[in-house]
């Protein structure tokens, strides 16, 4: 059993901060964009055009962040399994 949460919890941690880097860097590309429509909205005010174009970049922005987010968590509960595993190798020595 302890062999297994600790091959899982490798698993987890990989998908994790793989999912991580994945939406991380997709994120800060589209920084970019975010920040192009915030300025074109400022100088722009009450344009709806503008506005709706400030919205889905700020959407978009958020999406991607909380996808970030949620592969740090995931990594977290991955590298949680590995200790757990090692603990329980501790406690029972022969149990492989």
């Amino acid at each position: 059993m302890p062999r297994r949460a600790r091959v899982l919890g490798i698993v987890l941690a990989a998908i994790g901060v793989a999912v991580l880097l994945g939406f991380g860097g997709v994120a800060l590309q589209g920084s970019g964009e975010f920040r192009q429509a915030q300025l074109v909205r400022q100088r722009n005010p009450g344009n709806a055009m503008h506005d709706l174009q400030f919205f889905v970049a700020s959407s978009q922005l958020a999406f991607l962040v909380a996808g970030a987010a949620l592969g740090g968590l995931l990594a977290l509960n991955g590298a949680t399994l590995i200790l757990l595993g090692r603990l329980a190798e501790q406690v029972e020595p022969g149990a492989r």
